[in-house]
């Protein structure tokens, strides 16, 4: 202890005698291990921290999947989670559920919208979850329709201030009572199904088989494991084969399989977090590089000091341990000031709330996170500690007790310090180019023309209660008031209603096509479909290519009609041939009756904005009326009065129906793109911290090898070196080093790309892994930065003047 405690003191009195350097150093490693810290925090919380249900490997979710439609994921049916709670015996209990948004009366008459769930009550048995307060609901419950309701533990706190007893009182939820019996944890999260409160789900059988929207989950019984639980699924997708052949065809490539909750849950957004982590350990590896670069300067001036004390006797494992202390000291200092960067850091990126990140909730600083921090810190100081310390195990007493142990001409160029500024504008290099594709993809994404017009337009959404609204009657009631009382506003010019918005449609299907056959291994591709108004095609300005739009007699009454959009249309029948063609979307309408095609338009190019099936087609809302409404109003040029129009206007017809807050349909569109422009401002922030650190790094070897070689210069200025040949000296030498550390990188970068091709390709959109333009691009800015941090000591050596360098020594 008496060691280290003079070892300590030792390392803090050494680096009070450069302060310049020791700051440099320790913002240095502030800046990587503060970038590291943030995304390990979002790493630890979303892909290692232990998901909060006991035995949580054991609980899987069951999807179906139609390869052969693209769909690898899909839900079930309410039939087919009937049928597995009945007969797979691989799952011990087994819980379905979905999403739904309820209706929610408050004291101060504006109703609310709550994001819920349905689910069955086993659920929180598969969860392993009992209630803070109350109790969950029961199987007798369930099959009852009881209304009986479970808060969140969120909800409970902001809306009913954590009254304790709330249990036992009754919610007005979709104009109904519904009776308080419990209160959950408050950890209890299931990101498959994001809900405030939960209600019990009992599968209605008159929903046909093809309507799938429930998320099976469920727990392996005791005894069996993953392979078991396969060849179940397989027992009964052959029985499913069997009952439903119409239903569950070879073609489509139609299966089930089992994946654990921790897989369902992360698996989007591993790529991206991976691949940020990535990045920041290739910045905190140059952050690395770099105080190493500095450390070996110092060892490199305090060579006589070293030499003395070696002389005298000293121990060089003693002089090792003394060098590794400054290293880790300064290791532990960067850390320290990083979790503080990171502190913010970490908050500010959690406020951006991006929906793509599940468990958003749980990432924090926590005991992880900060152990983490102190292992990278002590590890980074033992890395750039290494070198100096290898150097002082083997000094050269000779050279260095020479009177002055200075260094003469080459006195810069340590091949252990260049070779650490290689490899950094190597690293730097590779995740700028990371950072120019994120950049480009994100600026393809703003420039892709989405289809329809969003300028001048505001949008908002109502859902309607189902006791409220319980037929087709009722909802069509209130589709002609609020659109006959909003296109009597004056600041509306012009007025649609739709099912849903145009970026993602609530519905999707594979129609069947009168008189189409596909092709051997082919399916139908799977169509997003939306009920409109006859307006919305005007109000949203896509163009009609043939036929007609809808018309008020599309009604209920009337025969029924679609519009389809071209890309649909030529998949099917080619170009100028789809007018009175015929389809049908099983589950939709009644078996054998069809829709009838009466016009094509353009088709929406926001694919790679949404992920939303490529395809559309257009229904009557007077003939699909659905408990939800769009409201989509083209304004005179006043955005703010049009929105306070169609708040007015919704509040008269109805002051019980929850209204989102209305927005322009550019910001909707924007908001669509969140993700992938966080993706962006992530990576060109660690490209630009990249840039930066290479760049100091760059400017410090130079400046040393300028220091180094003061005698020299000096000597070659006083034998008629001009001034502009001393300059192309030092800048060809340093970059010569850029030029390695660009082809290195550039090498290193492409290998990765090939390598991470798949990954990179989920997150960029409309950007090959090794686009041309960002690998000439990025190496071309590094190398101006490079060119610049050579310029000022380059700069600095022609002003040496000669008679006072030949008395350096």
């Amino acid at each position: 202890m008496e060691k280290i405690a003079r070892d300590l003191k030792f390392a803090v009195r050494m680096l009070r005698r450069r302060p310049g350097l020791t700051v440099a150093a320790i913002l240095c490693l502030a800046l990587g291990l503060g970038a590291t810290t943030v995304v390990f925090s979002f790493v630890d919380a979303v892909l290692l921290r232990p998901l909060p249900y006991p035995e949580a490997d054991r609980v899987m979710v069951i999807w179906n999947h139609f390869l052969n439609k693209d769909l690898p994921e899909a839900p079930s049916s309410g039939g087919e989670f009937e049928d597995h709670r009945a007969n797979n015996r691989a799952f011990e209990p087994i819980a379905g559920g979905l999403p739904w948004t309820f209706v929610l009366a408050t004291d101060s008459g504006d109703p609310e919208r709550i994001t819920g769930g349905r689910a069955s009550a086993a659920l929180f048995d598969v969860l392993g979850t009992e209630a803070a307060r109350g109790r969950t609901y029961s199987l007798e419950e369930e099959r009852q329709g009881a209304r009986v309701v479970v808060l969140g533990h969120d909800l409970w706190e902001r809306r009913f201030g954590s009254d304790p007893d709330v249990v036992g009182t009754t919610l007005n939820l979709d104009e109904a009572p519904y009776e308080v019996i419990g209160v959950l944890k408050e950890d209890f999260r299931f990101p498959l199904i994001e809900g405030d409160l939960w209600v019990p789900f009992t599968p209605n059988p008159a929903i046909p088989r093809r309507m799938r929207g429930v998320t099976l989950v469920g727990r392996m019984a005791p005894g069996v494991g993953e392979a078991q639980a396969e060849a179940e699924l397989t027992r009964l997708a052959d029985r499913f084969q069997e009952e439903y052949p119409d239903l569950y065809t070879e073609e489509s490539g139609w299966g089930m399989h089992a994946e654990p909750i921790r897989e369902a849950i992360a698996g989007d957004v591993r790529p991206l977090l991976w691949s940020l982590f990535g990045a920041v350990l290739l910045v905190l590896a140059i952050a690395c590089a770099n105080v190493a670069n500095l450390q070996l300067a110092r060892a490199t001036e305090r060579g006589k000091e070293i030499a003395l004390r070696t002389a005298l006797g000293a121990g060089r494992g003693t002089l090792v341990r003394q060098l590794l202390t400054e290293s880790v000291l300064l290791g532990l200092a960067g850390g320290a000031l990083g979790i503080v960067l990171a502190f913010f850091g970490t908050r500010a990126l959690v406020a951006l709330d991006v929906g793509a990140v599940p468990r958003l909730a749980e990432v924090s600083l926590d005991w992880r996170v900060l152990v983490f921090a102190l292992v990278a810190s002590l590890l980074t100081g033992l890395l750039f500690g290494l070198a100096p310390a290898w150097r002082a195990f083997r000094p050269d007493l000779q050279s260095s007790l020479k009177e002055g142990g200075k260094t003469s001409a080459g006195g810069g160029s340590h091949p252990l310090r260049t070779g650490l500024v290689v490899a950094e504008i190597a690293l730097a290099l590779t995740v700028l180019i990371a950072a120019g594709l994120m950049v480009k993809s994100f600026q393809e994404l703003s420039e892709t023309d989405p289809g329809f017009r969003t300028a001048d337009v505001v949008t908002t959404s109502v859902a309607m209660s189902p006791r409220a609204y319980p037929g087709r009657e009722h909802r069509l009631d209130l589709y002609g008031r609020l659109g006959e009382r909003l296109a009597a506003a004056p600041e509306v010019s012009s007025v649609a209603l739709a099912s849903d918005l145009p970026l993602v449609p609530r519905f999707s299907g594979s129609p069947t096509v009168d008189g189409w056959e596909p092709a051997p291994g082919m399916t139908a591709p799977v169509v997003g479909y939306q009920s409109v108004s006859p307006e919305y095609f005007e109000v949203m300005g896509l163009g009609l290519l043939e036929g007609r739009g809808f018309e008020a007699t599309d009604n209920a009454q009337a025969a029924r009609v679609v519009i389809v959009d071209d890309e649909l249309a030529r998949r099917y029948w080619g170009e100028g041939e789809a007018l009175n063609r015929r389809l049908t979307l099983p589950g939709l309408i009644p078996e054998g009756e069809w829709l009838r095609v009466v016009g094509v338009v353009d088709s929406l190019e926001i694919e790679g904005i949404t992920q939303a099936p490529e395809r559309r087609l257009y229904i009557p809302y007077p003939q699909f009326p659905t408990p939800s409404l769009a409201v989509l109003a083209r304004t005179n040029g006043d955005g703010s009065g049009a929105a306070g129009a169609v708040r007015r206007v919704v509040r008269a017809v109805d002051p019980g129906l929850p209204l989102e807050t209305v927005r322009g349909m550019d910001t909707v569109l924007d908001e669509s793109i969140e993700t992938p422009k966080v993706n962006s401002l992530l990576f060109t922030a660690f490209g630009l911290v990249a840039l930066l650190l290479a760049s100091i790094g760059v400017y410090g070897v130079m400046s040393y090898s300028v220091a180094q070689r003061t005698r020299e210069i000096g000597v070659r200025m006083a034998l008629g070196s001009e001034r502009k040949t001393v300059m192309a000296l030092i800048l060809g030498r340093g970059m010569l080093l850029a030029a390695a550390g660009l082809a290195l990188g550039l090498v290193v970068a492409f290998l990765l790309a090939r390598a991470l091709s798949g990954a990179l390709g989920e997150l960029a959109y409309g950007v090959s892994a090794t686009d041309l333009g960002t690998f000439v691009l990025m190496p071309l800015v590094l190398a101006v930065v490079a060119l610049v941090a050579c310029w000022w000591p380059a700069r600095r050596a022609t002003k040496v003047n000669p008679t006072v360098a030949l008395r350096y020594e």
